[in-house]
């Protein structure tokens, strides 16, 4: 048995339109599914690309991640980035990593020691926090007696 072109078509509009369906119908997930098969069964069909999210650039369809690609950024730590981006961000992270202090604009840096320029001996707030009870509880005045 041949399949024609015409019959291929008619499959992808079918499973295109399944998946409208199911995106009326609040069925997103399924819908993706649809229009992902729609693609399998003809990769041009227009319709199902957009509903995905493709963009068209010099003739060919690409997702979200190769329109990335295709403006020169790159995948670093789940964000994209300019490739010089994420050389200066590696570098600032070694520079953190060898016990250098890292100033507040710097996104490597963890929040408590941004802006930080010693470290704290440990206890120290635990400690003072201590001493101000111990003198309140010395300021304060003796009772009747």
């Amino acid at each position: 048995m041949c399949s024609s072109s015409k019959t291929s078509e008619k499959t992808a509009q079918e499973e295109y339109e399944l998946g409208v369906w199911c995106e009326e119908h609040n069925l997103k997930d399924l819908a993706l599914v649809h229009f992902e098969q729609t693609l399998k069964r003809d990769s041009t069909y227009e319709g199902a690309h957009k509903k995905l999210g493709h963009v068209q650039m010099n003739g060919r369809w690409l997702n979200a991640d190769e329109v990335k690609e295709a403006q020169g950024l790159i995948k670093y730590k789940g964000r994209w980035v300019t490739p010089e981006e994420k050389e200066r961000k590696e570098a600032l992270a070694a520079t953190a990593g060898r016990g250098f202090v890292v100033g507040q604009e710097d996104e490597v840096a963890p929040r408590c020691l941004r802006g930080r320029t010693a470290p704290e001996e440990p206890g120290s707030r635990a400690k003072d926090a201590g001493d101000k009870r111990v003198n309140r509880r010395r300021s304060r005045p003796s009772g009747p007696g």
